[in-house]
């Protein structure tokens, strides 16, 4: 059981960093904070891995995690449905987030490693969410 539980914790450690990379690197999610508040759901969805990371680590935790992973598979993968807060179509938002057609840095925002952050960072925290789900799934599996 200790195994799955520190491959688990290393999961949500990773899902903590990609998010805080997002934040940091990417302007245009802050430009369009205004418009749809992706960013600041971001913010709670980092500190919820954080407390989540305390959890487990504690022992407990295993079926929230799992519940939050997959609310978190959903919501990162219907996020392209709110493309018309920004103006745009689900499939142009989709290839965005999915780094196909990354956006470098314009005179309203910075984007020093192209946005999303490093290309593929929101796909990275998709996959991550899966890996998650499944880990958190091994533990309570193995746990009983």
């Amino acid at each position: 059981m200790p195994r799955y539980r520190n491959l688990l914790l290393s999961a949500l450690m990773i899902s903590v960093i990609l998010r805080i990379v997002i934040l940091a690197f990417d302007g245009l999610l802050w430009f369009d904070n205004p418009v749809n508040g992706h960013a600041y759901a971001l913010l709670v969805f980092t500190v919820v891995d954080a407390v989540l990371i305390g959890a487990v680590a504690a022992g407990r935790g295993g079926r929230p995690v799992l519940v939050w992973a997959i609310l978190q598979i959903l919501a990162l993968a219907l996020n392209p449905f709110t493309a018309f807060t920004l103006g745009i179509s689900v499939q142009e938002f989709a290839s965005y987030l999915y780094g196909l057609t990354p956006i470098s840095s314009t005179d309203s925002f910075s984007c020093p490693f192209l946005c999303p952050p490093f290309r593929y960072s929101y796909t990275a925290l998709l996959l991550t969410q899966i890996a998650i789900a499944f880990l958190a799934w091994r533990n309570l599996k193995i746990g009983k």
